[in-house]
């Protein structure tokens, strides 16, 4: 079945509407379509081909999107941060054309080899290796987005990075219901006066994020209009399913399954964390779900196709999440991700089971946890930790190893402990888990 034409539909329902704000700039339905014919004419008779979208705004990511479905031509979406790779990128892919700011750059003569022209190419966030290129049809990646039969004006708030599978995902459920779009800043602070000033509806960030905003001052006399808080990307753990609760108790607070590799999932409202353990057995909607050595398994008709390159097999049947689980009564908790486990001397340690003691000491905004070298044992625990308010850190300092000392081994317990005034993010709006050095 071929792409349908579901977003520049929506653009022209929206002809006068504002659908995205992105700081000083607001584009509507007209202006969208605009921008997207433009770069359709410039790419008139590449269809079968693949173009590079290496921008990270969000108006160059929407109307990129509309390639495939409109004029048969897959595009492989490239923050800015990564621009160095398009020419690499570019040959791994066959690519023969590059969109920044709404123009198209010709890289090489269209050849007679051609590909489906139906795809939507994403990369991986690269936090433990190089990122790589997932392919994923243009249906499958709209699959779970609805379109809302609700006259409500709904508000989104864009905390995601743009070109990030989560990012897309807003932007698409955004637009195809033609609501309105707000990308968020990079200071916590400025993105809750944007978020006040736009009255915004719908928040969907990491739980990284919304502990930043939470520390920053959010709360439902701030943002009044919020009815939905989304949380996806990190583990979403019941201290912070409770404050969300806390913070914001008029709104639904649900936190979402998803990934570049395995598309969108599955989402939970109970308010718990984890999901519940029937779901291993029955499912949930399409999606199969299975633990084999501690390791979450899935299968999920909106699966990534394979990874681009030579080699690259399709991708079939049950896919390695490589996130840790642990079935406790009648929940499946995430503990944490595989290839972030800290080994020191020989024993293994997971960063998110010392972060969620360390939140758990009141006056702890936030906690990063990674491992750095040492010479005696391989790798030991550092942590750095931002203060909800400024004071004195020592006195922070020994009620957090007071806590800790009481709930975690030793092997876990950080032997480096110093504070940052905000937590370090990624691009993708996840806590920066680069290795740290002691310098």
């Amino acid at each position: 079945m071929p792409p349908s034409s579901l977003l520049t539909d929506a653009f022209r329902a929206a002809i006068t509407r504002i659908l995205l704000v992105n700081g000083e700039k607001s584009y509507s339905g007209a202006d969208l379509l605009t921008r997207f014919e433009k770069v359709s004419q410039a790419l008139a008779g590449h269809s079968g081909s693949c173009a590079i979208c290496a921008s990270s705004e969000p108006e160059d990511v929407l109307t990129s999107l509309c390639l495939p479905a409109e004029i048969g031509v897959s595009v492989l979406f490239v923050p800015e941060y990564l621009s160095r790779e398009v020419p690499a990128l570019a040959e791994t892919v066959g690519a023969s054309a590059v969109i920044r700011s709404g123009a198209v750059r010709l890289i090489e003569r269209i050849g007679e080899t051609r590909g489906p022209g139906d795809e939507v190419l994403l990369l991986t966030s690269g936090t433990s290796a190089k990122p790589k290129v997932v392919r994923h049809k243009w249906q499958t990646l709209f699959a779970r987005v609805r379109v809302s039969k609700s006259e409500d004006e709904k508000i989104w708030l864009l905390t995601y990075l743009p070109t990030s599978f989560a990012g897309i995902q807003v932007l698409l459920t955004a637009a195809v219901a033609a609501n309105t779009v707000v990308r968020a800043s990079q200071v916590h602070r400025e993105t809750l006066a944007i978020g006040a000033r736009q009255g915004i509806t719908h928040l969907s960030c990491t739980p990284t994020f919304l502990r930043s905003l939470i520390a920053a001052g959010a709360h439902e006399a701030m943002l009044p209009r919020l009815r939905q808080v989304t949380l996806g990307g990190e583990i979403a753990d019941q201290r912070t399913l409770d404050a969300a609760r806390s913070h914001f108790p008029n709104a639904r607070i649900s936190h979402i399954y998803a990934a570049t590799e395995t598309g969108a999932l599955f989402s939970v409202s109970d308010g718990l964390a984890g999901f519940p353990k029937s779901w291993l057995h029955d499912g949930i909607e399409d999606v199969r779900l299975k633990v084999v050595d501690d390791v979450l398994h899935v299968s999920s008709p909106r699966a990534m196709i394979a990874y681009a390159g030579a080699g690259n097999d399709r991708i079939s049947g049950w896919i390695d999440t490589g996130d840790l689980v642990r079935v406790i009564e009648d929940r499946v908790l995430f503990l944490g991700r595989r290839d972030r486990r800290i080994n020191v001397g020989g024993s293994k340690t997971l960063p998110e089971e010392v972060e969620r003691a360390i939140l758990e000491v009141p006056g702890v905004a936030e906690a990063i946890v990674t491992g750095i070298p040492s010479p005696l044992s391989g790798q030991m625990v550092l942590a750095e930790v931002v203060p909800a308010e400024p004071g004195d850190t020592e006195e922070l300092r020994e009620r957090i190893f007071a806590h800790i000392r009481g709930c975690l081994a030793n092997h876990q317990i950080p032997r480096v402990l110093r504070f940052r005034t905000q937590a370090p993010l990624s691009p993708s709006g996840k806590k920066s888990t680069i290795a740290q050095s002691l310098s």
